[in-house]
Order: structure tokens, then C-alpha cells, then sequence
């Protein structure tokens, strides 16, 4: 169990901050939005599954219902995206890789994109949950007896903005498929793509067999290396975008960017991280813990020692901020603000 106290930040209750950690303790404690995932959709129940969701909590149904997006994915549109048109699987099951189908069900709501923060920034975090209108056979790659990857949309729409967001000399960290790659080099404002990746075996099934299918009209290099050997101001300093992929979900998300931002922050327009709001989900809600115990004068404290630990890195950063925070707005600042965010990771503690 961890006991922070605050030796500088203070914080001057106000009506309006009682209210707020009341309405985000009532936010912190619902789960309501997670027994939407895996519920069927149909034609006959969409309008009212999406009502359900809108009093469910859910930020994308808050607005006008003409306003609200649809919760069927065109399994068509997303079969017609460049990498499916341009690169062929065929091929892959070579040494330990071994190249298989997995049918995706349709009218089945799963988690599409990374989680979304609150835009209220009161801890009402959110999945954005959608169906395949028909259903498919995904390639999905074995690399022994662990599933490696697939192209689903999930991937696509993780990926996609990133690589839009790109420019000039980049960096990718974990290969892969080469889908980020390979969307990036599409993006004009992308002059060349240099890939770090571990694993030789990867290295060499992509060079075989995925990169003769990639567009030659810019330059792609791939180098086997370690993503910690060249997180660093030296390494990162020759490219403009930073790409990190080398987890393969939330859970070891976040312990993998710890140890690479305590080794180097990075400016925060250079560097994106894959799924990192999915990374970082928990941050918020103990970083409000942490504030709540210091508004009430009681030591912040939780028994997982995972989270004890963050406790302590939340502490020990706002050790240095001198602030007395008394309006909810610089509250919700210190909770979400994504450089806070990657400041505290990348904060040693003991």
C-alpha cells in the first residue's frame, strides 16, 4: 500500500470541485457501458441500441440524434482500403510462421478504436463500439503457437490516423505486417520510412514476402535493432515522426512506454504511440485519487502495487508544481493533459 502526501501542489476546496470529485467518484464506479460489448445489432434494434448507449453514458450519442453515428461497419469499404487491395498474405506460412483464417462474425459489437477519454474529463472513459455488417474471413498470422497479427478493423482504425498524421523522415518502432509503413508512405507529406524492428524472423518474412508488394516510390528501410537501444535523444534526433508499436494490447502497453519514456520523453508532437489512450486509461482516474485525498487531507494510498507505484510517480511529479489548484478546469487540466500524462510515466520513482 502506497501513502503519498504532496509536499508542494495544494489544493482550495470549492463548491465546485466538491461537486466535481462527487460526480467523478459516481463515474468512476459505473460499468455500465461495458455490458454494450459483444451485444448483438440488428436492423430492427439499431435506433434503440444507440438510445440505450446515449443514456448508457456513452460521449458520441450526447449530441442531437440526427447527429449520431451509425454503429455498422461496411465490411466492404473496409475490404476496398489500399492494404488489402495492394498486399497478398499468400506466402506467409514460411518457418514459424503459419498463415490461417479467422471468420469475423457481423451484427456483433466490439471495441473498434483505442479507449476515448472523456471529452467532459470527468472519468467517463468510453469504448466506440461497432458491427460488421457482414461477415468475413480476416488473415491472421501465427508465429508458433501466439497469434501475431491480422488485418482487422480494429488495427486499421488505430493505425490509419497516425500514419494521415505523419510527416517528413519517419521512424517506426516494431514492424509487424508493415500496415503503418505501408500507410504512411501514401501520406504526401511522408518523405521516407525507416522501421526498427527486433525480431530477424519478422525481418525476413516481410522482406520475402510483404515488401515486394509495397509502392517503390519512396524509400523504405528496415533495420534490425532494439527499441531501447535507439529511444534516445541521438537515436530519435534524424526524424520528424516517432511511431511506437511494439505491445500488443493495453495490458503490456503501458509497462513497455514507462520504460521507454524513462529513458527519453520525447517532444509530444513527435512521438505517437499506438492505442496509447487504451495505455493510459487507468492514469486519470488515479491521478483524481490523488487529488481527492489531497483535497480531503488524507494520504493517497491502493493496495496493487502496480497502482501504488504509479501513485508514487504521480506524487513525486506534483512535487515540483507549485500550483493551488481551485477551479475544476486546472483539475481536469492535471487529469488528462496528454504531456502530464507521459511526464508522470516517464517520472523515476524507487
Amino acid at each position: 500500500m502506497a501513502l503519498c502526501y504532496n509536499k508542494n501542489m495544494k489544493i482550495q476546496r470549492t463548491p465546485d470541485l466538491d461537486a466535481f470529485f462527487r460526480r467523478c467518484r459516481k463515474n468512476l464506479t459505473s460499468d455500465r457501458k461495458n455490458t454494450f460489448l459483444g451485444r448483438r445489432v440488428t436492423e430492427a434494434n439499431h435506433d434503440a441500441l444507440r438510445r440505450q448507449m446515449k443514456a448508457a453514458g456513452f460521449p458520441e450519442f450526447s449530441g442531437p440524434e440526427t447527429a449520431w453515428p451509425s454503429l455498422w461497419i461496411s465490411t466492404k469499404d473496409f475490404l476496398k482500403r489500399p492494404y488489402p487491395q495492394t498486399i497478398r498474405w499468400e506466402g506467409l506460412s514460411t518457418g514459424a510462421f503459419r498463415l490461417d483464417h479467422l471468420k469475423l462474425t457481423a451484427g456483433e459489437l466490439f471495441n473498434a478504436q483505442a479507449i476515448v477519454m472523456d471529452p467532459q474529463r470527468e472519468l467517463n472513459e468510453s469504448m466506440v463500439l461497432r458491427a460488421l455488417d457482414e461477415a468475413y474471413e480476416a488473415p491472421f498470422l501465427w508465429q508458433g503457437e501466439e497469434a501475431w497479427m491480422m488485418d482487422v478493423p480494429s488495427e486499421a482504425l488505430t493505425i490509419d490516423p497516425l500514419a494521415q498524421k505523419a510527416q517528413g523522415h519517419v521512424l517506426a518502432i516494431g514492424l509487424g505486417i508493415g500496415y503503418y509503413p505501408f500507410m504512411a508512405l501514401r501520406n504526401p507529406n511522408v518523405t521516407d520510412v525507416t522501421v526498427i524492428e527486433k525480431a530477424p524472423e519478422v525481418i525476413a518474412l516481410f522482406e520475402s514476402a510483404l515488401h515486394p508488394q509495397f509502392p517503390r516510390a519512396k524509400d523504405l528501410k528496415i533495420i534490425e535493432g532494439d527499441a531501447f537501444d535507439v529511444f534516445t535523444p541521438e537515436g530519435l534526433a534524424p526524424y520528424d515522426t516517432v511511431f511506437v508499436d511494439i505491445w500488443r494490447s493495453a495490458e503490456d502497453g503501458y509497462p513497455l512506454i514507462e520504460r521507454l519514456l524513462t529513458q527519453y520523453n520525447p517532444p509530444l508532437e513527435k512521438l505517437d504511440l499506438w492505442i496509447e489512450d487504451s495505455c493510459f486509461e487507468f492514469m486519470p482516474s488515479l491521478i483524481f485519487l490523488y487529488c481527492e485525498a489531497l483535497a480531503y487531507h488524507r494520504p493517497a494510498t491502493h493496495r496493487d502495487p502496480f497502482y501504488a507505484r504509479q501513485l508514487r510517480k504521480i506524487a513525486a511529479y506534483f512535487d515540483h508544481d507549485p500550483a493551488v489548484i481551485s477551479t475544476v478546469e486546472d483539475l481536469k487540466f492535471r487529469m488528462y493533459d496528454r504531456a502530464i500524462l507521459r511526464a508522470i510515466a516517464a517520472t523515476p520513482v524507487d
